[in-house]
């Protein structure tokens, strides 16, 4: 935390105008400290102005840019407001594809993200699908079967699955190829 807040005093000390990449990651982090600390509006205008400096220093196609975009996504999926949320999750995901590439771990954060956000809003099927491919990322990037986020995002994923052949038993419908899975709460990253 003091780390922070003496970077924040030190690149507050720049030029008047200034504006460099590692502002924007500083006030980056500093607004996920906030958010953790459940102050919420603090949290969003430091990760605004974290996205403007992106713009401004580094352009929308850029890694860091897609880092900001889900940090608001996960703030805006924190207090319920799942339309900004999606926006700015699709957005990272739009970025990390032109940039990081599909088998990143960054993609595998995003998928799950965004597939916990779906299954928040009952849409299943699209929910089963990005987090399959959650988890299938994080496999294809080396992932152990013992790694947080992988444990995470398969969990995610076993949950809607069994949700949709909870749903397609009382409907009289059969998904094929889902088997039988234990939890029914999601984590986002």
């Amino acid at each position: 935390w003091e780390t922070i807040t003496e970077a924040l005093k030190h690149k507050g000390s720049c030029s008047p105008g200034e504006s460099t990449p590692e502002l924007a990651v500083t006030l980056n982090t500093y607004g996920s400290l906030l958010q953790d600390q459940k102050k919420f509006d603090d949290a969003l205008r430091n990760y605004q102005r974290a996205l403007e400096l992106n713009m401004q220093t580094v352009g929308y196609e850029h890694p860091e840019t897609a880092a900001t975009h889900n940090s608001i996504g996960t703030l805006y999926q924190e207090l319920g407001d799942d339309l900004s949320a999606q926006e700015h999750f699709e957005k990272c995901l739009d970025i990390q594809q032109k940039t990081v590439g599909v088998e990143s771990e960054d993609m595998a954060t995003t998928y799950n993200n965004l597939g916990t956000l779906l299954y928040r809003r009952g849409e299943l099927e699209d929910a089963a699908k990005l987090l399959g491919k959650a988890v299938e990322v994080i496999a294809e990037v080396g992932a152990s079967e013992k790694d947080p986020d992988r444990v995470v995002y398969k969990e995610n994923l076993d949950a809607v699955v069994k949700l949709i052949q909870q749903k397609s038993k009382k409907s009289g419908t059969r998904h094929t190829g889902l088997q039988d899975r234990k939890s029914t709460r999601l984590n986002s990253s």
